[in-house]
């Protein structure tokens, strides 16, 4: 006989646990923000695109990983790098110029790491196979 069905994921059990998932997160959106920032003006539109595809496959991972909290973790630390990284440098450079495709990234990318706060719960949960009993071999 088979054990019962489990989440994919263990339940955060510990504050250190949770806390972890969010350091974790935050630092995942840092760091797509980074090279989101670094490439997205790169061969255009195709480097936008997958700088986009990409948070918005990392704001899914978190939400999946570690639910919501570290969703909303990754949503902020995609959010403060890329906003820093919108100003101005020392000499006046700037990596996100006010072009159409730097709108598009900012604009867009919020867009894409907020999508999965507001997608439904059940698209991030365990289901049962189909035609199979939790518990049934």
């Amino acid at each position: 006989m088979s054990a019962p069905l489990r989440p994919s994921h263990p339940a955060p059990t510990t504050s250190g646990h949770l806390v972890g998932g969010v350091v974790g997160s935050i630092v995942l959106g840092a760091l797509v923000a980074t090279f989101g920032t670094l490439v997205h003006r790169q061969w255009a539109p195709w480097m936008l695109v997958a700088a986009l595809v990409a948070t918005l496959a990392g704001g899914m991972w978190m939400r999946s990983w570690r639910g919501s909290v570290a969703s909303a973790g990754y949503l902020v630390g995609w959010g403060v790098v890329s906003q820093v990284l919108a100003g101005g440098g020392p000499g006046g450079n700037v990596l996100i110029g006010a072009q159409p495709v730097g709108y598009v990234w900012l604009y867009g990318g919020i867009v894409a790491a907020l999508a999965p706060l507001v997608l439904p719960r059940r698209w991030f949960e365990p289901r049962a196979e189909a035609g199979r009993v939790s518990g049934a071999p």
